[in-house]
């Protein structure tokens, strides 16, 4: 069968194979839908765009929305990719906490450096402007002046205006001319129409008009040709532009204020070149009336000012300078490079700051990226098993402590796969110690007409350190025994080996002698002396802290005697009808001394009489009181279900000790030996 996630199969029965990926089964439902509008829009657009075009419109409209989800589905896509590293998503919140903002920073302080230039220069720009017209103003109220008082012959009036201006006017040379009172519109001779722009057929003039007695005295001269004399100090260039009624010519006209503004073709000087990259052109304007000279119309006109920050700069380090110099006159102290010196000082300290924090922040991002590569590779290490792999700790900081708890988990990890291995090594053996162990106790029941037997141990751990046996004889008489080792485990389950090979061994011995020299089967070797043969190997093959306890019985069944010698064990108990009898006969546990006496007893089993024999995993057991089984209770279970078989009896009491402990895991190996005389 395919694993999930694989190609499907084609159904089809015998011979099915498996088809392969194609590219539309491979697009998402979005890119289909979006293949499929494009290719419906293409064949409305190529048959029935002209019969149907709001078919085809609303086509167009679909497949511009589906190729837009697209393309947002993929730059999510491109971004998560990009993002996945945590460099990349790092260096993304350093672009939008620190680049984006210094960006945001350096666009404003360039928009207001731009605009500060652009004031500066139209303001210096409409101050030299006001200073035309006051020239113009003053020299026109000296000429009329002269003109009135003087009584200057009309033929001697223009040589005297010219040496008269020439005196008076240092930057531009007017034109003077005299007119009778009706010689001059009437505006004009208004204060408004005093010193003004005005338009006339020939071009833009800047006239001032003053009375010269009964006559005007006006002074004109060309915007055309005093544009330069406007600017001195280098400050830029100016251009005209003029609003428009109507927009006549659309290449010549620009909107500012909704309003409409005409460039009036003026043949201007250049700037000079830039002195270095940041020397860009600076474009600014200030308004100034435009009269009519025919009609006094007034509109608005445009004076653009064109401009370098080097020229403004040259300017006002002139003005500071010469403020300067007046001060120095004062005081001796000399402050126009001042501002300058602290404005490039400032400059280069920000600079050095930004340069530092950038550096800084490299080596951080370097540090946390490396750090979290490291633990990465780590990681993939481990995954593949290699728990030997250590991340490389750099530095003294909480990603270096992160990097010495992996590597500290990981040495965890290897320890814990080591001992996960040993403990599944181990397991493997108890299991074949258990299987073992399993085959050491009795397969089959006695064949004995008289008795009834069953045999069960219950360990707490996968092996057992309790002990059952029976060996039956020839003739009708079975060895009985059982035995607790002193611990738990697979070193209690070597020791009841060891006890179990050397019983059998005294037995089989036993009877090889008796049969062998000619006496009868009954003379095989005593309990009691079976029990000190034991007594004496236990104490010789093991450690002084391993003992045993112990009882052997041997049941006659032709006469229903029982003789037992009980080693320290907890006494087998013999329930009848007449009451319980303990079997207490015989000595010490085994192991403890070499030549320690055990004593033997025979009692009769009457029909119906249970002999009981058991571990302390059946008494000891405590309930969550603390209280335990005990035997007292071990007797009233048998009693009630006496009238069962050994096995049911068995059951029953196994039974009654779990459910008075209540708990999942045995304390103690629990063994029972349970027969009946019938």
């Amino acid at each position: 069968m395919a694993a999930a996630g694989t190609d499907q199969i084609t159904s089809g029965g015998f011979g099915s194979r498996r088809r392969p990926p194609g590219f539309w089964r491979n697009r998402s439902r979005l890119e289909k839908a979006a293949i499929a509008v494009l290719a419906i829009s293409l064949v409305t657009n190529a048959f029935l765009g002209d019969a149907h075009p709001t078919a085809a419109l609303l086509l167009n409209f679909a497949v511009a929305g589906c190729f837009i989800a697209l393309l947002f589905r993929y730059v999510r896509k491109l971004l998560s990719m990009a993002i996945w590293r945590l460099r990349h998503r790092l260096l993304i919140a350093y672009l939008f906490i620190a680049v984006v903002p210094i960006v945001l920073i350096v666009a404003m302080a360039g928009v207001s450096t731009y605009i500060f230039y652009g004031m500066t220069a139209t303001y210096m720009a409409s101050r030299e402007v006001n200073r035309l017209e006051e020239e113009l103003a003053v020299a026109g109220n000296a000429a009329a002046v002269d003109v009135e008082q003087g009584g200057v012959r009309d033929d001697k009036l223009e040589d005297f205006l010219t040496a008269h201006l020439t005196s008076n006017l240092k930057n531009v040379q007017p034109e003077a001319h005299l007119f009778g009172p009706g010689q001059i519109a009437p505006w004009f001779t208004q204060p408004k129409g005093e010193n003004c722009l005005v338009r006339t057929a020939d071009g833009f003039e800047v006239r001032s008009v003053k009375h010269a007695g009964k006559r005007f005295l006006v002074l004109a001269t060309g915007l055309e040709r005093t544009i330069s004399s406007w600017m001195p100090g280098n400050i830029g260039v100016m251009t005209l532009a003029t609003e428009l009624r109507r927009a006549e010519n659309p290449k010549q006209v620009f909107r500012l204020q909704n309003k409409s503004y005409r460039t009036v073709a003026l043949a201007r000087p250049t700037l000079p070149p830039a002195a270095s990259w940041w020397d860009i052109e600076i474009t600014w304007a200030f308004t100034e009336p435009v009269y009519n000279w025919e009609t006094g119309d007034r509109e608005e006109g445009l004076l653009i000012v064109h401009s370098r920050p080097s020229l403004l700069n040259d300017r006002l380090r002139s003005h500071l300078s010469a403020s300067a110099a007046g001060n120095a006159s004062t005081d001796g102290s000399d402050l126009s490079q001042l501002p300058f010196t602290l404005l490039k000082a400032v400059g280069v300290l920000f600079l050095s700051i930004e340069i530092g924090s950038l550096i800084v922040g490299v080596h951080l991002t370097r540090t946390i990226t490396g750090a979290v590569d490291d633990l990465y590779e780590g990681t993939q290490r481990v995954n593949r098993g290699d728990f030997s792999y250590r991340i490389p700790v750099r530095a003294r900081d909480q990603l270096s402590g992160l990097a010495e708890s992996f590597n500290t988990m990981t040495v965890s990890l290897e320890r814990l796969v080591r001992e996960s291995k040993e403990s599944q090594r181990l397991q493997s053996e108890l299991e074949i110690a258990s299987q073992v162990q399993r085959q050491l106790f009795p397969k089959q029941l006695p064949n004995l007409s008289g008795l009834e037997l069953t045999g069960v141990c219950r360990p707490a751990r996968v092996v057992s350190g309790d002990y059952y046996d029976y060996v039956e004889f020839d003739e009708p008489r079975l060895a009985m025994a059982i035995g607790d080792i002193a611990g738990k485990g697979i070193s209690a389950a070597l020791v009841m080996a060891g006890v179990q090979s050397a019983l059998h061994a005294q037995l089989y011995q036993g009877q090889q002698k008796a049969v062998g020299s000619g006496v009868a089967v009954a003379a095989t070797i005593s309990p009691d002396k079976l029990v000190r043969q034991l007594n004496r190997q236990l104490y010789d093959s093991t450690s002084a802290s391993t003992f045993a306890t112990f009882c052997y019985l041997v049941y006659d069944d032709a006469e229903g005697r029982l003789t037992y010698c009980n080693a320290g064990h907890l006494p087998p108990l013999i329930i009848g009808h007449d009451g319980t009898r303990r079997l207490t006969r015989g000595g010490i546990v085994l192991g403890i001394l070499p030549d320690a006496e055990y004593e033997a007893e025979s009692v009769i089993l009457r029909r119906g009489d249970l002999l009981v024999c058991y571990t302390d995993g059946i008494t000891e057991p405590e309930n969550s009181y603390g209280g335990e089984f005990g035997e007292d209770r071990l007797i009233q279970v048998v009693q009630k279900v006496h009238d069962r078989s050994p096995r049911e009896i068995a059951n029953a009491v196994l039974q009654a000790v779990e459910e008075w402990s209540d708990s999942p895991e045995a304390a103690d190996d629990m063994t029972l030996l349970v027969a009946r005389r019938l």
